[in-house]
């Protein structure tokens, strides 16, 4: 009688050992300063350098922020770590950059990430903006794209705070040092040239403005069909 008494025990609390609830993940940061594709207000400067002020809402189940902060011109990355929803660093002037979020729980293992602002922070006396690096929209990274009698349509998007870009050159190539000038003087987002399938290619985009300043994309990686 005492065995069966044990044994109900056991399989009664089994139900609620399983009913455990689940570790909810970090909630994605929503970003609010600086402001996408703007030019960014410091709040003290030397000639080279200037302190600027990072800010986005707070988000659920999260211990620990991760601000990560990308030069665009050399691509080099810094992260840096608070708990607060604000934080001051200090950046290079004359350059444009992007800044996400991460958000970070003890709890979970997860790490979500924002979404990507870009910014360009004023150089002393600055009378011109580079471009921002152009986003390649297609093909994207690792995709596997199918051609079209032999040819692919690239496209992307050019961004500038003086709205006086003038025009791209597409470079294409079977890694990211041997990229090849496939066109210039492209006027319009998008291109199309021949490729030949099943192969590797990189691709980047360089955006130049009417007073001859010029920005290099990303360079992303994609595969034709067999």
């Amino acid at each position: 009688m005492k065995t069966n008494l044990i044994l109900l025990l056991v399989v009664a609390s089994l139900p609620l050992l399983g009913c455990k609830d689940p570790i909810p993940d970090p909630e994605q940061a929503v970003l609010i300063l600086p402001e996408d594709n703007t030019s960014c207000l410091y709040v003290s400067q030397s000639s080279s350098t200037a302190s600027v002020d990072f800010s986005w809402q707070e988000a659920q189940h999260t211990d620990e922020y991760l601000v990560v902060v990308k030069n665009l011109t050399t691509e080099e990355e810094t992260t840096s770590r608070t708990i607060n929803t604000s934080i001051r660093l200090t950046l290079s002037r004359g350059v444009p950059y992007q800044w996400k979020v991460v958000t970070v729980s003890e709890l979970s293992s997860v790490e979500t990430s924002s979404t990507s602002f870009s910014f360009y922070l004023e150089a002393q006396q600055q009378g011109n903006y580079l471009p921002f690096p152009a986003r390649l929209l297609t093909p994207q990274v690792g995709e596997v794209v199918s051609l079209t009698n032999g040819q692919y349509n690239f496209s992307w998007q050019g961004e500038d705070l003086d709205n006086d870009l003038s025009h791209y050159t597409l470079s294409i190539g079977a890694s990211a040092d041997t990229l090849n000038e496939i066109a210039t003087d492209i006027t319009a987002s998008s291109f199309s040239t021949t490729l030949n399938a099943g192969e590797v290619y990189f691709w980047q985009i360089i955006s130049y403005d009417q007073n001859g300043n010029s920005t290099k994309s990303l360079t992303n990686r994609f595969e034709t069909a067999p």
